[in-house]
């Protein structure tokens, strides 16, 4: 192993050589950013919906479940919101906000006689 200097400057051991900040097939830091902590849906897969064809929320909430846990979109919404007003050009004002929807759990019909 020799010491190996990347572009910054820093000298590694790595047998490889340095290695290229975003090598093909990997995202970049941005789009690993977690959206949507209930479903753990990330930036990228976010801009990807929207450029699949998304153009509301609630198209990028079936497409990526965001949104669709346990807040019902109270944290990640107006930051998805944002995202779609960025890569669309639609003005923030314009897009709707889904309503909420609570999660829903079966209840045994045992449980509603009590």
């Amino acid at each position: 192993m020799k010491p190996v200097q990347d572009s910054e400057g820093a000298l590694s051991l790595d047998p490889e050589g340095p290695r290229d900040e975003n090598p093909e097939g990997q995202g970049s830091e941005e789009e690993d950013v977690i959206i949507c902590r209930c479903e753990e849906v990330t930036k990228g897969e976010i801009v990807a919906a929207i450029r699949r064809g998304a153009r509301t929320l609630g198209g990028i909430r079936r497409r990526t479940r965001a949104g669709m846990g346990l807040c019902q979109g109270s944290t990640c919404m107006p930051l998805v919101a944002q995202i779609l007003a960025e890569e669309t050009g639609i003005p923030l004002e314009k897009i709707e906000i889904p309503s909420a929807r609570p999660p829903a759990r079966p209840v045994k019909m045992e449980d509603m006689a009590r």
